[in-house]
């Protein structure tokens, strides 16, 4: 099977909301998402899983309407951030030592590891011999990438781009290797 693990589109910054940062794509990020539905328009997908968070809802949507198969929510695919009440873009600069203190503090919190261990594994065991796509988070695809390929420790050094794809093939026999990382050609027209 092949599992392609896609990181949201760009996100519009929310200062402050009490229920829940929960940010929609930006205009930038809308282009993101159509420019990689397009470039996985010719791709056979047999499923497509995606985060509630509204960045990934919103990407897998794009991928949808492209591809005809429906996007189906798995909680286990949301970012650590989700009861945040702020989100700020990582590569916007303006993250506080502070709020990137606590970024890291939350990509290291055990359950949320635990939770995307627990999807990567389901997602595999589910779909054997297909393509599946999910489309989710930066820290998820850092650490279903780190966990799939048993390297915990590359977790830290794998940094996807928005709409970027990580591509992991297993065989039938449980046989892991890593096809892509960060596979975005579609980006350099779409920023």
């Amino acid at each position: 099977m092949e599992l392609i693990l896609i990181r949201h589109g760009e996100a519009s910054p929310i200062e402050f909301d009490p229920t829940g940062a929960d940010p929609d794509l930006s205009e930038l990020g809308r282009a993101q998402a159509a420019a990689m539905a397009d470039y996985l328009a010719s791709e056979q997908i047999d499923a497509l899983w995606s985060s509630p968070m509204k960045r990934a809802w919103q990407t897998a949507e794009a991928l949808s309407a492209t591809i005809g198969v429906a996007p189906k929510a798995d909680d286990r695919l949301a970012e650590f951030d989700r009861d945040d009440t702020s989100y700020t873009p990582p590569d916007r600069g303006r993250m506080t030592a502070e709020y990137r203190d606590h970024v890291q503090s939350k990509l290291e919190d055990p359950e949320f590891i635990s939770q995307v261990v627990e999807c990567a594994d389901a997602l595999v065991a589910n779909h054997p011999g297909q393509r599946v796509a999910a489309v989710c988070h930066g820290g998820v695809v850092m650490h279903a990438v780190a966990h799939l390929v048993g390297a915990p420790r590359v977790a830290h050094a794998v940094a996807a781009d928005y709409t970027a794809l990580a591509r992991v093939m297993v065989s039938r026999s449980g046989h892991v290797s890593l096809k892509t990382l960060n596979e975005a050609p579609w980006l350099r027209s779409a920023t």
